[in-house]
């Protein structure tokens, strides 16, 4: 079985769901040690900078981000585009009282270290009344959890979830493990799309996804990004 490196002082609910139900050996590091571990053999779990630390170290391509699949548009809200900084902020300003939602193609790029050319996903704001990550390993629902703050608890739909779910599988890119995060429209409480999230440094909110499976998730990602797309030395 696979060791899992855990990183240290990282208190998220995943570190303590690794520890707790993986039925191998489990380590702990901190971002500083990574260089000084095995250049194979282990899996990270903790936030995106030390996932990203622990490829780097092994040689493992980091893979391009899944935000927003061309293939599942049509289940936004509002169309995602690709613009760089600079050209985002003209268009928000030409277009006063929109509001928007900004993210950076690069995952958890801060916003501090934005340039005019770095690349950002552009759409306009949508309000949901409770959004929920699902759970998906090799095309297979495992599970959901909640992860905004929300308080109303509206019916979700479930066959327009497995529709994504179905369609992102036969496009030939969806990652062996990722999170499907989708929210009810508070304008029309219709079920919609709010991103991809990957799987090699994905949260865990409880819910009906079991904590094994889950792992189960973040090791067939691994596996996935090590065979796959590892870097020959």
């Amino acid at each position: 079985m696979q060791t899992i490196i855990t990183q240290r002082k990282y208190s998220q609910e995943e570190t303590f769901v690794a520890k707790t139900w993986h039925d191998g050996p489990v380590k702990t590091a901190s971002i500083d040690e990574i260089p000084t571990l095995p250049q194979s053999g282990w899996m990270p779990v903790g936030s995106v900078e030390f996932c990203r630390a622990a490829m780097i170290h092994q040689g493992i391509h980091t893979p391009e981000p899944v935000d927003y699949p061309n293939c599942l548009q049509s289940f936004m809200p509002e169309k995602a585009a690709l613009y760089h900084w600079g050209q985002a902020q003209e268009i928000m300003v030409n277009k006063t009282g929109q509001r928007w939602h900004v993210k950076p193609w690069q995952t958890k790029l801060e916003e501090d270290l934005w340039v005019f050319d770095t690349r950002v996903w552009l759409m306009p704001w949508h309000d949901f009344v409770a959004e929920h990550r699902v759970y998906v390993c090799a095309g297979e629902l495992l599970g959901l959890g909640r992860y905004d703050d929300g308080e109303d608890d509206p019916v979700w739909n479930l066959e327009a979830i497995n529709q994504m779910i179905q369609i992102y599988q036969d496009s030939g890119f969806a990652p062996a493990g990722y999170g499907l995060d989708i929210g009810v429209s508070a304008i029309d409480g219709k079920t919609y799309l709010v991103e991809i999230n990957d799987g090699w440094a994905l949260g865990f909110y409880k819910g009906t996804c079991s904590p094994w499976n889950y792992l189960k998730l973040l090791q067939a990602r691994w596996v996935e990004m090590a065979g796959i797309l590892a870097v020959i030395k």
